[in-house]
């Protein structure tokens, strides 16, 4: 039961991001990359953007970035996404989505977490932590918390939940 849940969840996230590429009001633009075959199209409406990796004219792939409404985290950080993420079965373990995450995040975005990540995502979000600077942030009063509790001269891209966090 649990495994049909996860399939249809799955299904209906690229679904979704075909659905939005797709949506009359959004802003599509095509990224190239340096990966043979794959690209990008990228939508964008208000404050939702939607990634679709493409190998070919096939979608392989999807990035969901949702930019949360926190007034503390957005005084503190500028906007701040979640993303989410799914990649057909076929392409995982390829760094599709770990090279769209890198570019997003060299180019100025700043994620959050979900307070719950699977075992792939903890993975992922490890592995960035090595090249961008990483803090866990007391909401209410957007501060930093923590080992030195303090961010230096690097600007936090990365914040980790640990509960849910208002909007």
């Amino acid at each position: 039961m649990r495994v049909a849940h996860f399939h249809e969840k799955a299904t209906n996230f690229m679904s979704f991001a075909r659905y939005f590429v797709r949506h009359p009001g959004a802003r599509v633009v095509e990224v190239p990359t340096d990966a043979a075959g794959i690209s990008l199209t990228v939508a964008r409406i208000s404050e939702q953007t939607v990634i679709l990796i493409k190998d070919g004219r096939k979608a392989v792939g999807a990035v969901s970035l949702r930019q949360l409404r926190n007034k503390a985290l957005r005084e503190k950080f500028g906007a701040v996404y979640e993303p989410h993420a799914y990649v057909v079965k076929n392409y995982r373990g390829r760094g599709l989505v770990e090279g769209v995450y890198r570019w997003l995040l060299s180019e100025g975005l700043v994620f959050r977490s979900a307070p719950c990540q699977s075992f792939a995502s903890n993975g992922l979000w490890r592995k960035l932590s090595l090249d961008f600077h990483c803090g866990l942030v007391h909401v209410q009063e957007a501060r930093l918390i923590g080992p030195g509790d303090t961010v230096g001269n690097r600007r936090v891209r990365l914040i980790l939940s640990q509960a849910p966090l208002p909007d």
